[in-house]
């Protein structure tokens, strides 16, 4: 026993030196590359940026890749943004971080005849109120004739109304780059009948309850529907 957990050390210490000698070997032909560029100061200081920059990229960008129950994916900039649970409530909310600036909400068909997806958008956590098995006639937000559109096709603007949903569907959604997902772009917020107003000037945070009647029943099942916190920063 004594031998195997010798032999274990001696392999583990010689794994995080082969580890340890890449690390040292990329850092060092970065140096010697930028040397004759920058001088020895400056090339060892570029080097170490290149160096933590190439690590970085192996670093997940999200804790999920899409959110656990309906699959959304959030997007900025050309980038997903980075997804996780909410620390205080465990994995009943996905927390994301944003940036006050335009942003798109991809969301999967689930092979649905027209896709769509319902959103009611608030600035506190008292939208997160749909429970599982609920019907949505009894729901403070999702009832019929609850539904808020005033144009054809989306206009950017996400609503912010405790009592009506953003209808996203038909003409107001776009295919997105992956397959069998579509998306929802968001450049401004409304409390309905207000002029709309830049993401930039949001004095907070948003909360969303996102939910899709997957098949028709009426009723919230307990994967079509989810909590999302977008923690703007």
């Amino acid at each position: 026993m004594a031998n195997d957990a010798a032999t274990g050390e001696v392999k583990g210490a010689r794994a995080r030196f082969r580890s340890w000698s890449r690390a040292t070997r990329v850092l060092a032909g970065v140096v010697a590359v930028c040397t004759g560029i920058t001088g020895v100061a400056g090339a060892v200081k570029l080097g170490v940026e290149v160096y933590q920059s190439v690590e970085k990229r192996n670093e997940p960008v999200t804790a999920f890749d899409r959110t656990p129950i309906m699959g959304l994916q959030f997007w900025q900039d050309g980038s997903q943004r980075r997804m996780d649970d909410d620390a205080s409530s465990g994995d009943k909310v996905v927390v994301v971080d944003m940036a006050p600036r335009p942003f798109e909400v991809w969301f999967p068909s689930h092979s649905m005849k027209q896709p769509e997806l319902r959103v009611c958008a608030w600035t506190d956590d008292s939208v997160f109120d749909v429970e599982s098995d609920e019907p949505l006639d009894t729901t403070p937000c999702f009832g019929p004739g609850h539904g808020l559109a005033t144009t054809t096709y989306a206009d950017g603007t996400l609503y912010l109304n405790r009592e009506g949903f953003n209808y996203f569907i038909d003409t107001r959604i776009q295919p997105a780059d992956r397959p069998d997902y579509w998306k929802v772009y968001i450049s401004r917020t409304s409390r309905f009948q207000d002029p709309p107003s830049a993401l930039s000037e949001l004095a907070g945070d948003l909360y969303l309850t996102t939910l899709a009647d997957y098949d028709g029943d009426g009723v919230a099942d307990y994967d079509e529907f989810e909590f999302i916190h977008l923690a703007i920063g």
